[in-house]
């Protein structure tokens, strides 16, 4: 039984009534007036509420709809989890650090002036809490002990030579030369007026720059490993946009150490972080694939 469905021609404002024996699928007639096609169905209840619904023989068929594969599902997890406890334990150590270099306690500074064949040279020592010395170096060897532990700005001269000025660091946890800080070695070179000569060995000048850097790095480490951590949690729901957010975080956990400044401090800490970087790689090239399938369609205008 034919279907009658009245229409209004949008070209020319006809009305007429066509007649469909199909009302599930769109049919097609010819406007009497100016000759236009016009696609049609038949109403329904309840109304159609997208375009496609309205006319089906024009929009692709809707791709079935298929879960997450179980296997992506374990590997992202696993990844996602191996990568939050890594970055936890790189803040953890780098936590430690700071707390551990401001335990009190001093070292011994000094060593050598080269050449020792230099006449009236001498050796000014400016540390921490307003620690300063200044002494006489005749044979060419100085020892200054109970300097604090922190930035030290160690300068030297002799006679016809210029003044050479090394700022070195050391701490329990991180010194910026190798060696023990009572074998330094500072060399002269001669000069006929004042000339300084500045070697800086950190980009640390003292132990408060040197904590607050150190805690920054651990306290930005931990806020990427919560993020991390979230994309885990929603690894188990399948919730991808927050699976890609933990796989970025992963990322970017390696770049919060040179970003400081803080990588030299422990080169092992350093290139454990690294592992993070291709950890939250393999994240992203997992999810994103399904996160983009998991998208609604979007409806044409």
């Amino acid at each position: 039984m034919a279907t009658p469905v009245e229409l209004r021609c949008p070209k020319c404002g006809t009305r007429l009534t066509a007649y469909t024996l199909y009302p599930h699928i769109t049919s097609y007639t010819r406007c009497p007036q100016c000759g236009t096609v016009l696609p049609f169905v038949a109403p329904r209840d309840p109304a159609p509420l997208y375009s496609w619904e309205i006319y089906p023989g024009l929009y692709p068929p809707t791709p079935v709809p298929r879960p997450p594969d179980p296997r992506r599902r374990l590997a992202l997890l696993a990844l996602l989890l191996a990568a939050t406890l890594l970055i936890v334990a790189v803040g953890g150590i780098f936590a430690w650090m700071g707390s551990d270099a401001l335990r009190p306690g001093s070292m011994t500074i000094g060593g050598t002036i080269l050449p020792s064949t230099a006449r009236g040279a001498w050796v000014e020592v400016q540390g921490e809490n307003g620690f300063y010395v200044n002494v006489s170096a005749p044979v060419g060897s100085f020892s200054i002990p109970g300097v604090p532990y922190g930035g030290v700005e160690v300068s030297a001269g002799a006679t016809g030579y210029g003044v050479t000025q090394i700022e070195l660091f050391y701490s329990p946890v991180y010194s910026s030369i190798s060696g023990s800080p009572s074998a330094i070695q500072i060399g002269l070179s001669p000069a006929n007026g004042s000339s300084v000569s500045i070697v800086e060995t950190t980009p640390f000048p003292d132990l408060e720059n040197f904590v607050a850097s150190v805690w920054s790095g651990t306290g930005l480490l931990w806020i990427l490993a919560a993020l991390t951590g979230a994309g885990w949690a929603s690894a188990r729901r399948d919730k991808f946009p927050l699976i890609v957010v933990g796989g970025v975080s992963a990322m970017g956990a390696p770049f919060v150490l040179p970003i400081l400044g803080i990588e030299i401090i422990s080169l092992a800490t350093t290139v454990s972080a690294l592992v993070a970087l291709p950890v939250g790689l393999v994240v992203l090239i997992l999810a994103v694939p399904e996160l983009a399938r998991a998208q609604p369609p979007v409806e044409s205008m």
